[in-house]
């Protein structure tokens, strides 16, 4: 009694009297790879299909594959277990009071801050008519500040020139001069902005409802100018 091979059922069967016994003699990589000649039932396994391929005394000839069936889809495994919650991301940071905006404090990522939003308002005054003669006094112009705010530049212009001396203005709250070094435009100048001596601002801090004036302690001594206004820059609440 012997047992050879079957490729049908993947199991040895008993080789009995009349039966056709399969020896698996080895694999090749192709079909072309098989042996040009073998014993009859003679059986390779050609790898590149995963094809049994017998001998049957003339030409080789597929006996299919052993895969059997697909089987029943398995039962669904148990879910796994929830992980830990990572850590919070970014937010907003906490504080501030009503009215701030949140600001960047730095180039670096995430680095703000609140901040209270400046609001600058311009005040440009005119202190005499267009075409007339400056003279020197007090209370050329005469206004109430319509809020408190730091006061952070001034400037003056003019339309027709000084000629022969430099053009001298103050600025006041509540009488009492806010310049340490007064405003200014020089002689054939028509603006401050290129006074040899910019102004220099001694009182920035002007209060709610004070009285802003404005005098000229002197004017050109040849043509004494013409069109005076007076600009102040204001920032709200500050």
């Amino acid at each position: 009694m012997g047992y050879k091979f079957n490729p049908f059922t993947g199991n040895l069967d008993e080789v009995g009297a009349g039966a056709t016994a399969f020896a698996v003699l080895g694999t090749v990589a192709t079909v072309e790879d098989l042996p040009g000649g073998a014993a009859q039932s003679d059986v390779y396994l050609v790898e590149d299909n995963d094809n049994f391929y017998v001998w049957d005394g003339s030409a080789w000839t597929s006996l299919g594959t052993l895969a059997g069936p697909q089987g029943p889809a398995g039962a669904t495994g148990p879910a796994g277990a929830d992980g830990a919650d990572g850590a919070d991301g970014v937010g907003v940071i906490t504080g501030g009071t009503t009215g701030q905006v949140l600001a960047k404090a730095s180039n670096t990522d995430y680095d703000t801050e609140w901040v209270t939003q400046a609001e600058q308002d311009v005040y440009i005054i005119a202190c005499s008519d267009e075409a007339t003669a400056l003279t020197t006094g007090t209370n050329k112009a005469r206004f109430r500040m319509p809020f408190a705010g730091t006061l952070t530049a001034v400037k003056a212009s003019v339309n027709t020139a000084p000629v022969g001396s430099t053009l001298v203005v103050d600025i006041n709250e509540s009488g009492t001069s806010v310049l340490s070094t007064k405003l200014s435009i020089d002689a054939s100048e028509t603006t401050s902005a290129t006074a040899a001596v910019p102004a220099v601002i001694s009182d920035s801090a002007l209060s709610d409802n004070s009285i802003i004036s404005i005098d000229i302690d002197q004017i050109g001594s040849g043509t004494a100018g013409e069109g005076l206004k007076v600009t102040l820059y204001v920032t709200r609440g500050v």
